[in-house]
């Protein structure tokens, strides 16, 4: 066989293991559900200053992600919340968090939202911008209700994860 020959049979074997490689790596995502997580719950009474933390989880035997909350002690700050999401799964995950604010009458009548992206076992810190219905503000507020999901897919390498 002749140099090139050999050349042109390698390049050939290393195309075909690089297709099987391919093929059950998109084989493996496609059999392997995403992870979606769902944290949330009720701010009451509503006091600044004050953590409040949530816990969600995918089953009861999954590692959690825990969602924190703050207010700014005066009330008449209440433009931004501070927000600590700490995901301790072994995987990343991207979520949106949503806070939103209730009168005596459950009436909605203030809002903030964002969105996260947490590495495995890891931390992020936002701030969530306040809005207030027109008329409303933080001192007709009662309580609050977080709600907040992530989503991820199991097994992907970390570095890739952000990818897909």
């Amino acid at each position: 066989m002749a140099l090139g020959e050999k050349l042109r049979l390698v390049g050939l074997i290393t195309a075909v293991v690089g297709i099987v490689i391919a093929i059950s790596f998109i084989t493996a995502l496609a059999l392997t559900p995403p992870v979606r997580v769902e944290v949330g719950g009720a701010l009451y009474p509503l006091v600044g200053g004050k953590w409040y933390m949530f816990k969600g989880r995918e089953t009861s035997t999954e590692p959690v992600i825990e969602v924190w909350v703050m207010l700014p002690a005066n009330r008449s700050a209440w433009t931004r919340a501070w927000v600590e999401v700490r995901n301790w799964l072994s995987t990343n995950v991207n979520g949106h968090v949503e806070l939103i604010f209730y009168d005596a009458g459950g009436h909605e009548i203030g809002e903030g939202e964002g969105l996260a992206s947490v590495a495995a076992r890891s931390r992020v810190r936002l701030i969530l911008s306040l809005s207030w219905a027109e008329g409303a503000g933080p001192g007709d507020a009662v309580w609050a209700r977080l709600r907040a999901v992530f989503t991820g897919w199991r097994g992907v390498p970390t570095p890739w994860a952000s990818l897909i």
